[in-house]
């Protein structure tokens, strides 16, 4: 069995047999949480691969194809599987240089993801930000977004002199997409599609609609001073992953301090969280008579 090391480069160049305009590469890519990830690209030999304009470049991750290699796949099939990926996301790739280029069209598809300041310190210095509890809030630039797939760019301090823009003005463009796309609070009995009801327990999860870096959601302030009203009740904020929070009531009887452990432990398997879509450590207070968030 090949190591790690032998799997990309065998990789790389069996899925090269497949491309006869493009050249495939090994690429490392930063995400968040300072998670480097392997993966295979394309680059076009020529330029009519790019006609119409500059189009992003697919990748495929490959620590998943590694474990299912370890796993007794076939490397044929796994070959076989990528190829068909690259080839499939290249033709669908968006061009993006009127994107960027023109600032009222790009203000359209700005979003904002909320992601672990102190996590991601190095990414930050390359990105416009805004702070917000012990977060930092990213700008993000959809691509391409179907049911099925969503392409992005997280916006530079590049991107943002070319549109000759502040940072308010990324903001103030962000928060108007999200309240164009909505916030969602469920009940367990939702989330559960009826499995638990929800038996007044307190618990509920909180994402944007579509689910996409929905933990931004915690920025809809009269969301959460709605919902809390109307409960009549304050609530602790359990970061559940980049896309989502669990709300569960403050009661006399409930240590914050156990929840962080919660959380802590949660944090740790990384078969219940990806550590790239991890949130943060730390568990967090809705309260009424503020109308703010706070670390608990």
């Amino acid at each position: 069995m090949m190591n790690y090391n032998e799997f990309k480069e065998v990789l790389r160049n069996e899925v090269q047999k497949y491309f006869e305009t493009a050249d495939v590469q090994l690429t490392t890519k930063r995400k968040l949480n300072s998670v480097i990830l392997d993966g295979l690209t394309i680059t076009p030999k020529c330029a009519e691969m790019t006609c119409g304009g500059v189009r992003t470049t697919p990748v495929v991750y490959l620590r998943e194809f590694y474990e299912r290699y370890q796993s007794g796949v076939r490397m044929e099939r796994i070959v076989f599987t990528i190829a068909r990926i690259l080839i499939a996301e290249s033709a669908e790739a968006p061009v993006i240089n009127e994107v960027l280029v023109d600032w009222k069209t790009a203000k359209a598809k700005i979003h904002l993801q909320l992601i672990k300041e102190s996590w991601n310190y190095d990414m930050l210095q390359e990105l416009p930000h805004k702070q917000y509890l012990d977060f930092a809030v990213i700008f993000v630039m959809e691509l391409q977004s179907t049911p099925e797939e969503k392409q992005s760019t997280n916006v530079t301090y590049e991107l943002q002199k070319m549109w000759g823009v502040s940072i308010e003005d990324l903001w103030n463009a962000g928060m108007e997409n999200l309240q164009k796309e909505g916030v969602a609070i469920l009940s367990i009995e939702e989330i559960t599609h009826g499995l638990l009801p929800e038996d007044g327990l307190g618990i509920y999860a909180m994402t944007t609609e579509n689910m996409v870096r929905g933990s931004v959601s915690v920025l809809s302030e009269e969301v959460l001073k709605t919902f809390s009203e109307e409960k009549k009740a304050d609530y602790y904020l359990l970061p559940r992953s980049i896309y989502e929070w669990i709300l569960i009531e403050k009661t006399d009887d409930l240590d914050p301090v156990y929840l962080r452990l919660m959380v802590i432990d949660t944090n740790s398997d990384p078969d219940k969280v990806k550590p790239e879509e991890l949130l943060s450590d730390q568990v967090y207070l809705y309260e009424r008579k503020t109308g703010k968030v706070r670390i608990a």
